[in-house]
């Protein structure tokens, strides 16, 4: 509420406001490392021919048309397997107990029996119990039986539990080679994705920041070891917007984009987080600018197209050295000497149709990516038609959504071999919408075994005068 307000008082109050905002939102940024990778777009995302104000920015600036507000959204999810996410999750629950101020009987069988579950579903087996318990009587016969296991560890000395203390930090340690050998052999992963994004725009122009990480969670039972790697991370300004012309039949828009791209260099183990923010940083930048039109064919059809980086440069490639800013960077710090972060000019295409039924306004999209890498790329490979298609596919986005009564949003849609449902809330100026998704890999395999999943969840406070 504090926000409305100020698009009706003077000039330089709204200036001052904004400065205030700008600065405010620089320091959160900090605290909100955060998703989305380019091309993975959730049901909370326009297409690329919505006109969607704010959100538009980063899919089609033309979308930005006409819109007068702010927002400010914090995103968060996930990607993994079925089974390599009841792992780490077992271990994260192991790591958090373990940083806590001492393991009780309570808090061990808790964990135990997560453990104990993944035994009877065959993931781990007796050798990972005997490295949790190494050096201490656990009369035990099978890991699967918790009334066994509650039995023998009601009956645990502090000295058994200061053992297992000790065991467990083996295994943060990557030192417990028994622990390991008890998992499933290879790498089991947990891709998180974050991100932050906030900004505002009058009359369709406007300015915006943006954080996006990407961070990989991996159980390696070869090395051994258990911890966080591959952390990029994007932080960038973006500035733009659009205009309609041809009496409104027409959206053209702007947008150019700055940003700051880094990653972790090193390991990090579940149990010295604290280390990853001084590790070396490998960092470069890069900027861009998109332009895009939206064409409405109809009151409720839309056609849409968006060209990306028609120009841009990324300089990753230079040797650097610096003290640092208050420590965050090391002192080994230096520009990335290699990065797949590419800057190339694509284009997206897509159409949209948005009906309203009284009560019930639908959305129903269908969106191409990157059609200029994908022709490319089919041309370079020559793939057989069959294999062409397939590969259409992850460049694909088909989506429905219905929102009743301006309040409850329902959404299905498919994007890169992922199906996903979701369930949103609008609440004035708050909306929060979640989303589970699965690989489509279960309908030629018949089987839901094992199946890649995913999840996202977006919190967003915002003010649009079209909404």
């Amino acid at each position: 509420m504090f926000m409305l307000s100020a698009w009706k008082l003077p000039g330089g109050f709204i200036v001052r406001k904004y400065t205030f905002l700008l600065i405010l939102l620089l320091l959160t940024n900090v605290l909100f490392a955060g998703t989305l990778f380019e091309d993975i777009k959730n049901i909370s995302d326009p297409f690329v021919a919505d006109i969607g104000g704010f959100n538009s920015f980063m899919i089609n600036p033309a979308g930005t048309a006409g819109h007068s507000g702010f927002d400010f959204s914090v995103n968060g999810g996930f990607q993994s397997s079925i089974n390599d996410l009841k792992l780490i999750n077992a271990l994260t629950s192991l790591a958090l107990k373990q940083s806590s101020s001492g393991f009780t009987d309570a808090n061990l069988m808790e964990t135990v029996s997560v453990f104990s579950d993944l035994y009877n579903e065959g993931l781990v087996n007796d050798s990972l119990f005997n490295g949790l318990f190494n050096g201490v009587t656990m009369p035990v016969s099978d890991w699967g039986d918790m009334d066994q296991i509650e039995s023998a560890i009601s009956g645990l000395s502090d000295a058994d539990m200061d053992q297992i203390s000790s065991n467990i930090n083996d295994i943060m340690e990557g030192t417990n080679a028994a622990f390991f050998s008890g998992l499933p052999s290879g790498n089991m992963n947990l891709d998180f994705l974050g991100s932050f994004k906030s900004g505002f725009l009058v009359n369709g122009w406007g300015f915006g920041i943006y954080n996006q990480l990407f961070s990989l969670i991996s159980i390696d039972t070869v090395s051994p070891r258990y911890g966080i790697e591959n952390v990029y991370n994007e932080l960038g300004l973006m500035a733009g917007g659009a205009f309609k012309i041809l009496n409104g039949k027409l959206a053209l828009g702007v947008m150019g984009n700055y940003s700051l791209l880094m990653k972790s260099n090193s390991f990090t183990k579940m149990n010295d987080f604290q280390s990853l923010l001084s590790n070396n940083i490998n960092y470069g930048y890069s900027w861009g600018v998109d332009i895009g039109a939206v064409w409405r064919l109809s009151p409720t059809l839309n056609f849409g197209f968006v060209l990306n980086d028609v120009a841009g440069f990324t300089q990753a490639d230079t040797p650097y050295s610096a003290a640092g800013i208050d420590g965050f960077f090391s002192d080994q710090a230096y520009l990335m000497k290699q990065f797949d972060y590419k800057v190339t000019m694509d284009m997206d295409t897509g159409i949209s149709w948005h009906p309203d039924w009284s009560i019930v306004k639908a959305r129903f999209g269908a969106d191409l990516y990157n059609t200029v890498s994908y022709i490319r790329d089919v041309a370079e490979s020559g793939e057989s038609y069959k294999d062409a298609l397939y590969r259409s596919l992850h460049h694909l986005r088909l989506g429905a959504d219905f929102t009743f009564f301006n309040f409850l949003t329902l959404g299905a849609q498919y994007n890169r071999h992922y199906i996903s449902a979701g369930i949103g809330f609008d609440f004035m100026i708050m909306e929060i919408l979640a989303e589970a998704k699965m690989n489509d890999r279960f309908i030629h395999e018949n089987s839901f075994k094992d199946m890649p999943v995913a999840a996202d969840l977006l919190i967003r406070f915002y003010y649009d005068d079209k909404r």
